[in-house]
């Protein structure tokens, strides 16, 4: 009972983990019909695989092809202000510019208004319940207004549930993708060129998916806005509820994960099986005289039969209540190993508890089985006259599960030992930068005066105990990445390259602990640095076929910049 429990106990976590995974993005009513859009591009150090595509693409698309029901464009606020008052001002990371559309495609429920009008007008904004509560408490927040950075008024037009965490869509707060022009200026609809927008595409159930992927493929290759782009791309279609565990061919990490955590639940639960059958007919001899006597008094061996499977039964199901129990009890711990919000909800997850009824049903049937079998066809003269015959009896079965136990003991010891290098690996590993005891802030002032502000901000900073360095960057690492497709110096007039970018404060070398390997660092005594000097990777350089870099010319946006 305790074995299988464990055991049962091992299946239960994973297997709620691996449900959670699988689940991803599926609340949505039409999500075996939605699509992302993605680009694959063509560039001189291989392909590249983007989530991302430009603004017009999508729109493109369902003009020209009828399969294509309706198409949604989003981009990630990246961070603002939002507050109500002084004291109520926070930085929101999670925001979201949408379409109108979002709500046709996506299952937004709303509490407060009506997905109908929520995003016509532009200086508007939606909020998750949580916001809600955060900003306006107890009261309504639908016709009030939020401020969004010091800068503008925005008004509440809706308030909606929050999202399950298991969504790739992470939204706080929804605003018109209008505002985008308003911040940022230029017109959307003329960016093509600009990869920063997701896009979704509902695609009409009785729609051919070979063809239609075959003509986003081709798009941008006959689109007279692309012509004369020096990079090819093809756009492909990744389904919505892939998108979490392969969010394009070049990443598949994450789904060898839950097929590794797959492997572990099944194997735990089958090492807990032959163990409960190896001990069943290991004590069988105790039952010799048991099963003979049954026997002389008249008991068919399918009687006999019946009676071990319904034993071997019961103890599952005594087992499954023992592995719930436990399960109840570190969950809350597991949880927190995968970053996971698990819950055991019996009646929101019904059909999970049926499954796992089915399996103990299958487990116990399955392991009471042979012992049934075995002990059912003693002789019972021989039984009678010596139980001990029956204890020493060799049986090729059991040979063969203990052999079985073992090697699935050492193979699970083993993945163990693995992943646990691995992580320690991950955990330790140089990354070529300091980050313990780094602190940010986002920060969104005006642009007029920009930098002499940062130099405020940096003088306050320094006069804070404690503080060593402070610089400002427009991104962080993994916090954030922007990239651009460049050329170099010594490269053939089609050769470009997509490369991840960052515009820094002169500190910026200091506070992260950079190396500087070649040349120098940026300098507030020449002039020049700040317009047209930059400073590259190790990668880089052996990209470019560099001996020496310094000096060497790069050039993107039309500009050139000296390393």
């Amino acid at each position: 009972i305790f074995g299988l429990s464990i055991g049962l106990t091992t299946f239960l976590l994973i297997a709620l983990f691996i449900q959670y995974e699988l689940n991803w993005d599926r609340f949505h009513e039409k999500s075996n019909r939605i699509y992302r859009l993605q680009t694959q591009a063509h560039l001189a150090n291989g392909d590249q695989y983007w989530n991302q595509v430009g603004f017009p693409f999508g729109i493109k698309l369902k003009e020209m092809y009828g399969e294509i029901e309706d198409v949604v464009v989003t981009r990630p606020v990246w961070g603002e202000f939002l507050s109500t008052s002084e004291k109520l001002t926070f930085y929101e990371e999670r925001g979201l510019y949408a379409q109108q559309s979002y709500f046709d495609v996506f299952t937004v429920k709303f509490t407060e208004g009506s997905p109908e009008s929520a995003l016509i007008e532009p200086y508007s904004i939606l909020l998750s319940e949580s916001l809600r509560q955060k900003y306006f408490g107890d009261e309504k927040a639908l016709g009030k207004f939020i401020k969004s950075n010091n800068r503008y008024e925005l008004k509440v037009t809706g308030v909606y549930e929050d999202y399950p965490e298991n969504s790739s869509l992470e939204a706080d707060y929804i605003s018109p993708i209008q505002l985008i022009e308003i911040n940022y200026g230029g017109t959307l609809n003329e960016q093509w060129d600009n990869f920063s927008f997701f896009t979704y595409l509902l695609v009409n159930d009785k729609a051919n998916l070979d063809i239609l992927k075959n003509k986003v493929a081709s798009f941008l290759s006959e689109a007279e806005q692309m012509k004369n782009n020096g990079t090819k791309y093809t756009l492909w279609l990744n389904p919505l509820v892939k998108v979490h565990l392969v969010p394009d061919p070049a990443s598949q990490g994450f789904i060898t994960i839950v097929y590794l955590f797959s492997f572990v639940g099944v194997f735990a639960l089958l090492l807990a099986s032959i163990n409960f059958m190896n001990l069943t007919t290991a004590y069988s001899a105790n039952r010799a005289k048991e099963i003979a006597i049954k026997k002389v008094v008249g008991s068919s061996r399918i009687s006999l039969g019946i009676q071990f499977i319904f034993e071997s039964l019961l103890i599952s199901f005594l087992s499954l209540i023992i592995a719930l129990f436990l399960t109840e009890l570190v969950l809350p711990y597991f949880s927190s190993v995968v970053s996971r919000p698990l819950d055991l909800d019996f009646v929101g997850n019904w059909r999970f508890f049926i499954l796992v009824l089915g399996i103990t049903t299958l487990t116990g049937f399955l392991s009471g089985s042979y012992p049934a079998f075995y002990l059912s066809k003693f002789n019972p003269v021989k039984a009678l006259k010596s139980s001990a015959a029956f204890a020493n009896a060799k049986s090729p079965l059991r040979k063969i599960l203990v052999t079985v136990q073992f090697v699935i003991s050492s193979m699970l010891i083993l993945s163990t030992l693995v992943i646990y290098k691995q992580f320690d690996y991950m955990k330790n590993k140089d990354l070529g930068f300091d980050k313990e005891q780094v602190i940010y802030a986002g920060i969104n002032p005006e642009k007029n005066g920009l930098s002499r502000k940062f130099e405020i901000i940096q003088t306050k900073l320094g006069q804070v105990s404690g503080v060593v360095h402070s610089t400002v960057s427009f991104n962080i690492p993994f916090l954030g990445s922007s990239g651009t497709n460049l050329q170099w110096e010594g490269a053939e007039p089609e050769q470009t390259i997509n490369s991840r970018y960052n515009f820094v404060g002169y500190d910026f070398i200091e506070t992260f602990g950079l190396q500087i390997i070649q040349g120098r660092n940026f300098s507030r005594d020449i002039a020049s640095d700040s317009v047209e000097a930059c400073i590259i990777n190790e990668t880089a350089t052996a990209t470019f076929n560099w001996d020496n870099a310094v000096g060497k010319k790069i050039t993107f946006w039309g500009k050139d910049y000296y390393v």
